[in-house]
């Protein structure tokens, strides 16, 4: 087999270790741990182990991949989960998606750049039933939502409805300091805990004592918003200042119990921000209780 590792895609660091476990032909771990690794790199990885196994013949790594295969293959149409704005690259994580899904039997007329693990084309990943995930899914009508259980500076979760993607929501200070850190039914951010209560496309934020401004961020792939009657495009410099309690991007409304001070910015929707049209903030209350709705 031609060597999978060399390719036109920068690799991060996380990959690079991996591709250097799998040259060595380690024995994968029992137990996988994925919070920590962008949704590009957890697909390359199953497809190594697949292509591994079927290399050398030895079943441990194709157990291994399937296994990597049934935690990550119901959370592929969430691109930007696991990844920081920062390392996150949308063409590389568009490719690598692909090539799981089609490993997983989805047909796909994507056309695979040249020298992306085209090696790679050709294994096969048959998903294993996972007991316990990091994650919690909610599916309805086609429409999806996840919130994480566990990272750090991490995204709270994610959504699609129709074809609006809300790529990560959560916590920040000012833009580069998004992210949480995630255990069990609390967030972290620096030295304040939130409660956080999970529902099917609804969640609540109980702060107590913020003492520093903190808001919630929305990065959202959608083609116009609305915000009290008024219109918003992305790539425009029109941005809002003010107070809402509900904001419309598409087909799709977002409501808050209490109006809060908003900001809207609209993005240029290319690699950085997720690949992102509009950054939606609301800044926190300083205690209470803030539930949060997004449906048709």
């Amino acid at each position: 087999m031609h060597d999978p590792f060399a390719r036109n895609f920068p690799l991060n660091q996380a990959l690079r270790s991996w591709a250097s476990f799998l040259e060595q032909k380690h024995c994968p771990p029992a137990s996988l741990e994925i919070s920590q690794q962008p949704l590009s790199v957890l697909c390359q990885q199953a497809l190594l182990w697949a292509a591994l196994g079927k290399e050398t013949g030895e079943q441990r790594y194709q157990e291994a991949a399937n296994r990597l295969a049934g935690m990550i293959a119901p959370v592929t149409q969430f691109p930007a989960i696991w990844s920081s704005e920062s390392e996150y690259s949308k063409e590389e994580t568009q490719c690598a998606v692909d090539l799981f899904r089609r490993a997983l039997g989805h047909p796909s007329e994507r056309k695979i750049p040249e020298g992306f693990f085209s090696e790679l084309e050709h294994v096969t990943l048959v998903p294993e039933e996972q007991t316990s995930r990091p994650y919690e899914l909610f599916e309805q009508d086609g429409d999806s939502m996840i919130y994480l259980r566990e990272g750090v500076r991490a995204a709270l979760g994610a959504a699609r409805l129709g074809s609006t993607q809300f790529l990560a929501f959560g916590l920040q200070t000012n833009p580069q300091s998004f992210g949480v850190d995630l255990v069990n039914e609390y967030v972290r951010k620096e030295d304040v805990w939130i409660h956080v209560e999970r529902k099917p496309f609804a969640f609540s934020l109980q702060s107590t004592g913020l003492k520093s401004p903190l808001h919630l961020a929305f990065y959202v792939d959608a083609k116009e918003c609305v915000i009290n009657e008024k219109v918003f495009k992305p790539r425009s410099l029109h941005k809002f200042q003010g107070t809402a309690e509900k904001i419309q991007f598409d087909e799709i409304s977002l409501t808050t119990n209490i109006s809060l001070p908003t900001e809207l910015i609209p993005l240029a929707g290319d690699n950085s921000f997720w690949g992102a049209s509009f950054l939606l903030t609301f800044r926190l209350p300083l205690s209470g209780k803030l539930n949060v709705q997004i449906a048709k």
